[in-house]
């Protein structure tokens, strides 16, 4: 006996066979978490700084409880925001993408969340949830909150003027490649730093000489009992970088000797100053890469709020 398909049957089979196939690779998608380059990927493509955290190797290497100092000394604001979400980042947040653009911000995180605790934390605060999206007032009038969770583990969030900005945030696709490798790196430029306010007097005869590159990778990686940070710039040209290594060591140099003159310290001094100082640079073709090492004495007393 053979068995005939109408067109209309086997219609219906190709659907039923494509939809099983697009919802394996979905729930594949769901089950996988997301890597680092998939969640700076979601960030709005806009210009400004990104910010990647990677707090479970963080947390493995025991260097979140280094840097937040004691539970004492934690923001009272903060602590209710604990007791009232269930969320504590030390604990739950594994990962961290974050946009700082035209004085607004945006967060992809990943870890755990209790989404009902959030929702009944911004309704409280005086915020409301439609839709999925949680707005609520930030720290000034002006400054509002917005967030969703975008996938069990992936929670995005936005600070803006705009209610509604967390809808900027959405899944692209990853290039890999432009994305820098690491568990903590920053990719910024100059004109960012200087903007931003932030810069420690020590650091701007450095910062005024890479005015001219392209964007500065800041990577932050474990060495020996400490942790060593690394910047790498690129110029236009070989010459371009040869001359930016010229400057830089002797911007550093310079500093290395008021400091000395100042106070009469080693270079290596617990202090934002002395950590400049230390720093080495070296140029390959168009990169030009400069190195700062945190040694253990520097990041206790970072962690203890002495080091300026």
């Amino acid at each position: 006996m053979r068995f005939h398909l109408h067109p209309f049957q086997l219609a219906t089979a190709l659907l039923v066979l494509c939809g099983a196939i697009l919802g394996g690779v979905y729930w594949m998608r769901r089950g996988k978490a997301m890597s680092s380059a998939e969640l700076v990927a979601m960030l709005p493509g806009r210009a400004g700084t990104i910010v990647y955290l990677d707090f479970a190797s963080a947390r493995r290497a025991g260097l979140l409880g280094l840097l937040n100092g004691s539970e004492s000394e934690q923001d009272a604001d903060y602590r209710q925001f604990v007791a009232r979400t269930r969320f504590d980042y030390q604990r739950d947040l594994d990962a961290a993408a974050i946009l700082f653009a035209g004085g607004e911000e945006f967060f992809v995180l990943r870890g755990r969340f209790d989404w009902k605790s959030l929702e009944a934390y911004a309704e409280q605060q005086g915020g409301n949830c439609q839709g999925g999206v949680c707005r609520m007032s930030g720290s000034r009038p002006e400054r509002r909150i917005s967030f969703y969770l975008d996938q069990d583990d992936v929670l995005d969030l936005a600070v803006s003027t705009e209610g509604e900005a967390v809808r900027q945030i959405h899944a692209r696709d990853a290039r890999p490649g432009d994305t820098p490798t690491g568990a903590v790196w920053v990719k910024t430029s100059a004109q960012a730093i200087t903007a931003s306010g932030l810069l420690p007097e020590p650091a701007r005869p450095l910062l005024a000489s890479v005015a001219g590159t392209r964007p500065i990778v800041f990577t932050l990686s474990a060495r020996g009992a400490g942790l060593v940070l690394e910047a790498q710039l690129d110029c236009q040209d070989p010459p371009a970088a040869t001359q930016l290594e010229a400057q830089l060591e002797t911007s550093t140099a310079t500093l290395r000797t008021e400091l000395a003159q100042q106070n009469g310290a080693a270079a290596n001094t617990p202090s934002v100053g002395g950590l400049l100082a230390s720093g080495t640079f070296h140029c390959e073709r168009n990169r030009v890469t400069g190195e700062w090492p945190l040694p253990a004495q520097f990041l206790a007393t970072l962690g203890e709020g002495g080091a300026n």
